[in-house]
Parts: structure tokens; C-alpha cells; sequence
């Protein structure tokens, strides 16, 4: 089993890799690992006896993290580990949770939350409104198509564009004055916008 085969079937949270490997090249797989979503996030550390500058230059400029030359300091090298997994950690928890102005989602929760003065309010939505959602946000200003819709979130199931369009007015509704950072581009599919928290009104009370 080949080392690629071998971090789909195990995964990985760092990967030391060196230069020369038993059945290819190392830059070479440091490279379509940076190109494969499912690895491109996680830290590649070079640990070889290749010392030449040029080898170094290559590292760096196929995604690779750290480069250390062998013989080389456990020590050290253990911090250099610690270091990027702190890292990649934080960079994992920051990417669960989504902030677009008054507006804030929590991926892992499938929660939406809309800042009220000094409160959030916890937003009702469906599994499927929130993947909408965040799919929207994530790609903030940009168009996102009707028919890129359905293929992301509706998957293979057989739906019509009115379905998007049925699912968006539900949102919008919930959102309520935080509806409007989805914006309608006739015709085409829908953007969205970021509002500054002052513009979201706290509703007045009830008489």
C-alpha cells in the first residue's frame, strides 16, 4: 500500500515526509497532497538528508510547512511538531465557526445566531436552511447560481429551482431584518452581503 493510499485509509493530523521515499518523490507527493482537499490543510514537515538549497526552495514551494536536515535534534523537532499541530488546531476551530457581521454560525451545532445589541439570538432553522445559509456566506459577494444550489445542497435528489427559491423566501423570513444579506440576482441565483451590526434593530416590546 502506497503512502497515499495509506493516509486515506488512516488519515492524518501532521506528516513527516522526505525527499527520497522507497516508490517516488517526495515533492512530487507533497504536491498533489496540497491539490487534494482532504489533505491540503494538514502540516508537511521535510525530514531529509537533502541539504542543498534548491531541495529547500522546492519544499517550500510545493506547500511543505518545515524543512529539517538530517541528523537532527528529537527535541527540536518534536517542538517543530507541537508548534503545527497548535496551529492546525486553531485553524480547525476558527473554520467551525463563521462570522459575517451580525451574523454567526457554528458548523459543527448547525447553529445560526444574530447579534441583538448585546445578546445573540439563537436563529430557528432547518438543517437544509443552514447549509444554504452557509454556503452563501462562505462565498460572500459572489454569485451562487440556482443550479449550483441543487448540486450542493440538495445533492442527487430530483428538485425544481422553485424548490431553492421556496427554501431561500423561508430563510430570508427567519432571518428577519438580517434577511436582506441574501441578495436576489434576477434571473440568475443569489449573493450574499454582510451587514454591520448597528443596522440589525433589536425588535421594540410588545405593548
Amino acid at each position: 500500500m502506497g503512502p497515499e493510499a495509506q493516509l486515506y485509509e488512516n488519515g492524518a493530523d501532521l506528516i513527516l515526509l522526505d525527499v527520497s521515499l522507497p516508490d517516488g518523490n517526495g515533492f512530487q507527493l507533497c504536491s498533489r497532497l496540497q491539490h487534494d482537499d482532504t489533505f491540503r490543510n494538514i502540516p508537511v514537515i521535510f525530514l531529509t538528508a537533502h541539504t542543498a538549497t534548491a531541495d529547500k526552495i522546492t519544499a517550500f514551494s510545493v506547500g511543505a510547512d518545515d524543512y529539517i536536515e538530517k541528523p537532527f535534534d528529537a527535541a527540536e523537532l518534536r517542538a517543530r511538531i507541537e508548534s503545527k499541530l497548535k496551529k492546525r488546531q486553531w485553524k480547525v476551530k476558527q473554520a467551525e465557526v463563521l462570522r459575517r457581521g451580525a451574523l454567526r454560525l457554528d458548523v459543527t451545532r448547525y447553529r445560526a445566531y444574530c447579534l441583538l445589541g448585546d445578546t445573540e439570538k439563537v436563529l430557528d432553522l432547518t438543517a437544509r436552511e443552514f447549509r444554504i445559509l452557509h454556503h452563501l456566506a462562505t462565498r460572500e459577494g459572489r454569485i451562487v447560481t440556482r443550479e449550483q444550489l441543487l448540486q450542493c445542497i440538495w445533492d442527487d435528489a430530483v428538485v425544481v429551482d422553485r424548490t431553492v427559491d421556496t427554501h431561500v423566501s423561508n430563510l430570508r423570513r427567519k432571518l428577519g431584518d438580517l434577511g436582506e444579506v441574501i441578495e436576489t440576482v434576477r434571473g440568475v441565483g443569489y449573493r450574499f452581503i454582510t451587514l454591520k451590526p448597528e443596522a440589525i434593530l433589536e425588535p421594540e416590546p410588545e405593548p
